[in-house]
């Protein structure tokens, strides 16, 4: 990628960010299975998961899990997790994709094997232009947005963004939505959120 590409595919990142935290995207969510919505992701990934010798793995547990989703903008929640669990995991390494159905939420799990992040960084992970790793000694470029916006995203469909991690055991995200256990059921409100646990 060239200079001019990474300035300008910031610069959009930036935007995009700056459309989500003040409101200025609106969605347009439909009942969607999750699986479908990883399944997107995932493709999108592949190349970039490649380059990094890092393999990509999806699987379902539990009921099938449907939401209400923007497909577009929870899409690329989902590849901005991805793409921070693969820049965060070693050469040869995997990052996992679960969609779970359980109680009133549905879940897309991302969990890789990477380094870790002390339970001190983890809150700062999700504020923006922070990274988890000290920023005297960190190796990893990168704006620091991808964790906030995927967490704004999630909280605008409702739910919310949950991230555990220990030093040399790797990182876990969880996405959290309400979950629509009928097709014909209504489409759940930012108000019928998940509630926290």
């Amino acid at each position: 990628m060239t200079r001019r590409r990474e300035l300008n595919d910031k610069l959009r990142r930036i935007f995009y960010y700056a459309q989500v935290s003040t409101g200025g995207v609106g969605l347009e969510p439909e009942p969607t299975a999750l699986v479908h919505v990883a399944d997107q992701a995932v493709r999108a990934m592949r190349g970039p998961a490649a380059a990094a010798k890092v393999t990509l793995a999806v699987a379902a547990a539990g009921e099938p899990a449907e939401a209400a989703c923007d497909l577009r903008h929870l899409g690329a929640a989902l590849q901005e997790l991805l793409a921070n669990a693969v820049a965060h995991s070693p050469p040869g390494g995997r990052v996992d994709l679960t969609v779970t159905g359980d109680g009133d939420c549905a879940g897309i799990v991302i969990r890789d094997r990477g380094a870790g992040i002390a339970p001190e960084s983890l809150a700062r992970c999700l504020e923006p232009f922070a990274q988890g790793a000290d920023p005297m000694t960190r190796s990893l470029e990168g704006l620091g947005l991808g964790l906030p916006l995927a967490r704004r995203i999630v909280e605008l469909h409702g739910g919310r963004l949950e991230l555990s991690s220990s030093p040399g055991e790797g990182t876990t995200a969880r996405v959290l939505l309400p979950l629509i256990v009928a097709k014909a059921a209504a489409i759940p409100s930012p108000a019928q959120a998940c509630a926290a646990a």
